[in-house]
């Protein structure tokens, strides 16, 4: 795949803020040959986070997503809209995906994306402020502070995933 194709559509709400929980990278052209799908055609799964529409659907890492209500996914953007589509109007997407060589359909309901406005370090941050009277000289220092944290944790979360 392309440099930066990857992308995460739970992670990354769409226009609407719709997701179903997964996170895909375009399948390479060799892989395609290997599984014969259709030239530009395919998302290969790379997660499926828990507590989501697509692991309630028994959407698996590796599946590959070859159509969402019969129209072809060439694009992780081609997922995105269909998420958001159908999201907006409250239906579910019917994808085609190919699992250890044979063709499934599983039907999905995409869900609204959960609020991210704020971060556990954003929390502990209005909290220190408030419980100590911060001053504003020191407000910006202690949010630096705050993102560098909230940073590193969430790289120790990536390797621990891994």
């Amino acid at each position: 795949p392309a440099p930066g194709a990857l992308h995460e559509v739970f992670q990354t709400p769409n226009q609407s803020g719709h997701m179903i929980g997964v996170q895909c990278t375009q399948v390479s052209d060799t892989m395609r040959a290997q599984l014969d799908i259709d030239d530009g055609q395919g998302l290969l799964v790379q997660r499926v986070f828990d507590d989501t529409p697509a692991k309630s659907a028994g959407i698996k890492k590796h599946d590959i997503l070859l159509t969402a209500n019969e129209a072809a996914l060439e694009t992780v953007q081609d997922l995105i809209d269909v998420v958001d589509e159908v999201g907006e109007e409250s239906n579910s997407v019917s994808f085609t995906l190919l699992r250890n060589g044979e063709n499934q359909t599983v039907t999905v309901n995409p869900e609204k994306h959960p609020k991210r406005t704020k971060t556990v370090a954003q929390d502990l941050f209005s909290e220190i402020i408030q419980k100590h009277n911060v001053d504003d000289s020191k407000i910006e220092k202690l949010q630096e502070q705050i993102d560098s944290l909230s940073s590193t944790v969430a790289e120790l979360i990536e390797k621990l995933e891994k």
